[in-house]
C-alpha cells in the first residue's frame, strides 16, 4: 500500500493523504510508521499545507530515534532539511542536513543522493550517472523535481533550448 501511494503522490495527492492515514492508522512497525509519516509529509508539502507537513516530519524524527534502518534514518533527515530550506528556515535545514551527511559517510548510494540534493547542477549530472536509471526517479526532491528535470531547468534558464529538451525527455522516460 505505501508503494501505491507513493506512485501517486503526484497525480493524486488526495488518495495519497488517504491510503496514508489508514496505513499510519493500522500500523504497529516503528519502520513503516516512519515512512508513512514520510509520505504524509510530502503530501502536505505538495498540497500548501506546511504546518501538517513540519507535524509529520517531526513525528518521524522522533521516532528514528529508535530505528536502525541507515536509509529511513538518512530520508527522514534529508526531507526535514529539505523542508525547512524551501521555508528558508535554513540554520534548521542545515541541523537536519548534518545529521543527514554522518549517516550518508559510510554509504554510497546515501552520499550520491546527498550530492544530487545539495547540488542541483552539473555536480548533480556526474552524481546522476552512478544511479540506475530505473532508481533515478527515487532521488527526487519534493521541492526541486527529479534531477533530471532540474538539469533541464538549468540550461532552459540558460536559454539552451535544445539541450532543456533533451533532459525533460529523458526525466519523462524514466
Amino acid at each position: 500500500l505505501l508503494k501505491g501511494a507513493n506512485e501517486i503522490l503526484y497525480s493524486d495527492p488526495e488518495q495519497a493523504l488517504k491510503i496514508s492515514e489508514h496505513i499510519l492508522h493500522n500500523a504497529t512497525d516503528s519502520e513503516l510508521n516512519v515512512q508513512t509519516r514520510l509520505l504524509l509529509t510530502k503530501v502536505h508539502l505538495i498540497t500548501g499545507n506546511y504546518k501538517e507537513a513540519i507535524s509529520n516530519v517531526q513525528v518521524a524524527l522522533k521516532e528514528i530515534k529508535s530505528i536502525d534502518d541507515s536509509n529511513i534514518r538518512f530520508d527522514t533527515f534529508l526531507l526535514a532539511a529539505e523542508i525547512y530550506s524551501y521555508l528558508e528556515l535554513y540554520e534548521i535545514s542545515n541541523q537536519y542536513l548534518t545529521e543527514a551527511k554522518k549517516i550518508a559517510a559510510d554509504h554510497a548510494l546515501l552520499q550520491t543522493k546527498l550530492a544530487v540534493f545539495q547540488f542541483p547542477d552539473k555536480k548533480s549530472e556526474v552524481a546522476l550517472k552512478k544511479i540506475p536509471a530505473k532508481e533515478a526517479l527515487a532521488f527526487s526532491f519534493i521541492t526541486k523535481g527529479t534531477p533530471l528535470q532540474r538539469i533541464a531547468n538549468d540550461f532552459l534558464q540558460k536559454s539552451q533550448l535544445d539541450s532543456a529538451l533533451i533532459y525533460f525527455q529523458k526525466s519523462r522516460k524514466n
